[in-house]
């Protein structure tokens, strides 16, 4: 998992470092597909601080995260 997650700014690292040496254009897809590996690399990265102990919690009796655990309590704040 950590190989994977270290791959993700490498990839973008190197077509960074591509565009500006050799001028190859990027397209609206990568920038697309590269902010979406990066967003999720960084929401993984606060799910594993967030636990204390380098693992996602799960709710056990929910089986959520604890990030959708707090969005679902304010959601139900905001109802009320």
């Amino acid at each position: 998992m950590v190989l994977t997650l270290s791959g993700i700014p490498k990839s973008i690292l190197l077509s960074i470092l591509d565009m500006i040496v050799y001028h190859t254009p990027i397209s609206s897809v990568q920038v697309l597909g590269f902010s979406i590996a990066g967003s999720g690399t960084y929401y993984y990265s606060q799910l594993k601080n967030t636990s204390g102990k380098g693992q996602i919690v799960l709710d056990e009796k929910k089986g959520d995260p604890p990030i959708t655990r707090k969005i679902r309590d304010e959601e139900s704040q905001l109802l009320d």
